[in-house]
């Protein structure tokens, strides 16, 4: 990755990554100076994935409707996570979510 990085035209200021580990590494590497964002997508999907498959299949779940708002203010990050600690607490189920939750917390708050 760092040769592939190497061979672009100057630096840029900023790269947005899926957070996948040999383009985050590839991306220090290469452009230690540019400041790192994880893609608002792929964070999206990452958290969503560990959703019981029962609530990923029913995108009217309420989770999924906090989760699409939860990146966008801390107020709506704490909301979503109200919602899946509430659930967590009920049914060992969203453990995972929950876990993925607590990863990402530093990152959604910066």
């Amino acid at each position: 990755m760092v040769r592939l990085l190497g061979t672009l035209d100057g630096q840029p200021q900023w790269v947005v990554t899926d957070g996948g580990g040999a383009v985050v590494n590839g991306v220090r590497k290469a452009w230690p100076d540019a400041e790192k964002w994880r893609c608002a997508w792929h964070l999206q999907r990452n958290l969503a994935d560990k959703f019981p498959s029962v609530v990923q299949q029913d995108l009217t779940d309420p989770l999924h409707g906090k989760l699409k708002h939860a990146q966008l203010s801390e107020e709506n990050w704490d909301a979503y996570r109200t919602l899946l600690r509430t659930r967590a607490a009920a049914n060992v189920g969203y453990a995972a979510a929950e876990n993925a939750a607590v990863k990402f917390d530093g990152l959604i708050r910066t």
